[in-house]
């Protein structure tokens, strides 16, 4: 019993640690994007950015098809950002 609890304490610490890492390194992609975003006024103001897992997913309003599909490919040039889910509309 002594051995199993030095095997699976350590696992457990492991995997804690991951996810932690996750959520930071997530947290840290939200932030890229959106300062990459707020360099580029043509994507508008309202375009929103949350990251789980190294997925980024964007959404909001743009005002043209342009936009929309720019706003995916600057995402994806984030490191750390794994795929895009494009929730984004247009803007009547």
């Amino acid at each position: 019993m002594r051995k199993l609890k030095w095997i699976v304490v350590p696992v457990l610490m492991t995997i804690s640690a991951m996810a932690i890492s996750d959520e930071a390194s997530d947290k840290e992609i939200t932030q890229q994007v959106e300062a990459v975003f707020a360099q580029h006024r043509d994507l508008g103001p309202v375009l929103y950015v949350r990251t789980k897992h190294g997925i980024v997913y964007l959404s909001g309003r743009t005002s043209t098809g342009f936009a929309r599909s720019n706003a995916v490919d600057l995402a994806k040039s984030v490191p750390g950002v794994k795929q895009v889910v494009n929730e984004v509309g247009l803007s009547k």
